[in-house]
C-alpha cells in the first residue's frame, strides 16, 4: 500500500553513509576504518539479505573513504555523486 511505501521513503531518507556504518559524521579516518571492518563480513552472515546488506556497507564506504565526496556530503547532508548508494538502500529497505 501507499502508506507502506511512505513509511519506507522516510526510513530510506534517514539513512546516510555514516549512520550505516554506525558512526559519527566527523569520525576520523581510523574510525571509519575500525567500523567498516568490524561490518565487512559478508561470509559470516548467514541471513538471506546478507549480501544485499552488504552492498549498501561498500556503497557507504565508498563515499566516506573518498575525501571529495566525504567532504561534499558533510557541507550539503545530500548524495549526488553516488546514485548507487541510494538505489541499493532502496532495494534493501523495500
Amino acid at each position: 500500500p501507499k502508506e507502506d511505501y511512505m513509511n519506507r521513503f522516510r526510513e530510506i531518507s534517514r539513512l546516510n553513509p555514516f549512520t550505516v556504518l554506525g558512526v559519527q559524521v566527523h569520525a576520523s579516518e581510523a574510525e571509519l576504518k575500525k567500523a567498516y571492518r568490524q561490518l565487512v563480513h559478508p561470509d559470516k552472515n548467514k541471513h538471506p539479505r546478507a549480501g544485499e546488506a552488504f552492498k549498501v556497507l561498500r556503497s557507504a564506504w565508498d563515499i566516506v573513504s573518498n575525501p571529495e565526496t566525504r567532504r561534499e556530503y558533510e557541507f550539503t547532508g545530500i548524495i549526488r555523486l553516488n546514485k548507487t548508494f541510494l538505489s541499493r538502500i532502496f532495494s534493501y529497505v523495500l
